[in-house]
């Protein structure tokens, strides 16, 4: 059975203050997950009715099968893309707060800025207007669509013989046709544009995270932060190649690879929304634990214009099992080339340095002599 289950409610209130109240509910449409069950169960259901249908002879019945089980598969593709929208800008904001934190902690995060930049190359929202009209298209296209068929299987039983070609006598199936057919046509080529921006889009963000999520929990245990983000998946976002798998496969195989697609859209995003909920509780505790609020917390302005991380690279990076030693150098000799590194607030700073300077001494990571000429050096700064 499929279950559009929003966040819990451990989730939603254990670290409520770390969250703006305004994004609560974007929250909640981040991590919805929506299960595959119902739908499959529903697209096979509808071809074994038709196909019953079609071998007793009977055709009378079908167009109310068929504009049922339509209708309800429409509320789930609408969640589907409607998850995608929300859970990039969630994690968007996610992210600024994470930086503001970790500057008002004196961390560089230039790295993890062009990280997040990297976003604007496939994370951008989906416009509602596109999702609308695509939904409005798939609906007048399954009234057309019923009535069309009403009208042919009217005619059709009233008759003792019917051929194609009387539709060319009865102008109301022609009619019903004429509106069925270009609504059918927008609602499918935008079905077509909107599978592709979730199939590939998600996936890359999964790998951007990735990256982002090791970048920050290195620098966090650098710098004696604790942040204990869970990186392991239990399940990854495999290769997703549109083409293929939405064409070729499909109609090699006679429609049964389109099954697979459908449980793949579905819980490609379901699988990273249970991962999603659970890292962000290591971070919304240190956040909260820090007075930082999500949705409100911005961090220094330079850091919105650096320049992104090619698409390749974020995929690279963010594979699995790719290892930070590897390309670790290679972040930072990019950041020091086009990031300006940002100054954190002035009365923060040296009471933070303080601090750090105090636990490399206590962990023996420094001697006292090194202790006490940092020491003096940042007292001259206040």
């Amino acid at each position: 059975m499929a279950r559009d289950l929003p966040v819990s409610a451990q989730h939603r209130g254990e670290h409520s203050n770390a969250i703006a109240p305004a994004l609560v509910s974007l929250r909640d449409k981040a991590l919805r997950r929506l299960h595959s069950d119902t739908v499959i169960g529903l697209i096979v259901l509808s071809g074994i009715l038709g196909l019953l249908l079609s071998l007793a002879g009977d055709v009378r019945l079908f167009p109310f099968v068929s504009l049922g089980l339509s209708a309800v598969l429409l509320p789930y593709w609408w969640g589907v893309y409607q998850r995608r929208n929300a859970h990039f800008a969630w994690h968007d904001h996610l992210e600024l707060a994470v930086f503001a934190w970790l500057q008002r902690k004196g961390v560089p995060v230039g790295d993890l800025a062009m990280v997040r930049s990297s976003a604007r190359l496939k994370e951008g929202p989906v416009s509602n207007a596109l999702i609308v009209t695509w939904l409005v298209g798939g609906i007048l296209g399954l009234l057309f669509w019923f009535a069309w068929q009403i009208q042919v299987a009217s005619l059709a039983f009233g008759r003792t013989s019917f051929e194609l070609r009387d539709l060319l006598v009865f102008p109301y199936p022609v009619v019903s046709l004429a509106g069925g057919v270009p609504a059918a046509l927008v609602h499918g080529l935008l079905q077509l544009y909107l599978l592709k921006r979730v199939l590939e889009d998600l996936r890359f963000h999964e790998r951007r995270e990735n990256v982002f999520l090791r970048l920050a929990s290195e620098k966090a245990a650098r710098h004696g932060i604790e942040l204990n983000v869970l990186l392991e998946r239990r399940r990854s976002i495999g290769w997703r190649n549109f083409w293929l798998q939405l064409f070729v496969f499909p109609i090699l195989t006679l429609g049964i690879y389109g099954l697979w697609v459908v449980h793949y859209v579905f819980q490609d995003g379901t699988s990273h929304a249970k991962h999603h909920g659970q890292w962000e509780e290591s971070v919304l505790s240190a956040l909260a634990k820090e007075g930082v609020t999500v949705g409100v917390a911005v961090p220094s302005p330079e850091l919105s214009h650096v320049q992104p991380f090619a698409t390749e690279q974020i995929m690279v990076w963010g594979d699995p099992k790719a290892e930070i030693e590897s390309w670790s150098f290679t972040v930072q000799e990019a950041v020091s080339t086009t990031v300006p590194q940002a100054s954190p607030p002035a009365t923060s700073v040296p009471e933070e340095r303080l601090r750090k300077l105090t636990r490399l001494r206590e962990g023996g990571l420094i001697t006292e002599d090194e202790y006490e000429a940092k020491r003096k050096e940042i007292l001259k700064d206040l």
